[in-house]
């Protein structure tokens, strides 16, 4: 595992809303990948030691708002561990450009053109990776193709 990862806050000594963002060290690389996770929490309900949002009991309009974005916020963790084992399982190296396009394709940042070809290739051999109906000598070739 040539990766970690946490979340920290935009502007941590703010007064209003922070945007919170995924900080990713890829130690091949050795540099860092900061990507959005498009959610705001108030500073002041941030834990800054363990780098994630207090937990806030109770069934107030606060305290659900600040579960949604800890749901968000694991989505987006569970989602970032999920890309580099992928890449690492097929053998190739971590870079901060490889996982910002997957978590781009992932959470949906990607412009899918009603008439373009390579979203639509793509999720095709996903398909067929899922299903286990291609194998990996033939998706290697529709790749190179």
């Amino acid at each position: 595992m040539n990766y970690s990862f946490t979340f920290n806050l935009k502007s941590p000594k703010s007064k209003k809303e922070s945007l919170i963002y995924l900080r990713a060290s890829v130690k091949e690389e050795n540099k860092y990948l900061k990507y959005s996770t498009g959610e705001k929490i108030n500073p002041k309900d941030w834990d800054s030691i363990n780098q994630f949002p207090l937990r806030n009991k109770g069934k107030t309009t606060k305290a659900i708002q600040i579960n949604s974005i800890i749901n968000q916020l694991s989505r987006y963790g569970e989602a970032f561990q999920l890309v580099c084992t992928k890449i690492e399982s097929e053998g190739q190296n971590l870079s901060v450009d490889r996982i910002r396009k997957e978590l781009d394709y992932k959470f949906k940042k990607v412009s899918n053109a009603p008439n373009s070809f390579f979203p639509v290739f793509d999720e095709f051999l996903e398909g067929k990776k899922d299903l286990g109906k291609i194998t990996s000598g033939t998706l290697q070739r529709y790749k190179n193709i």
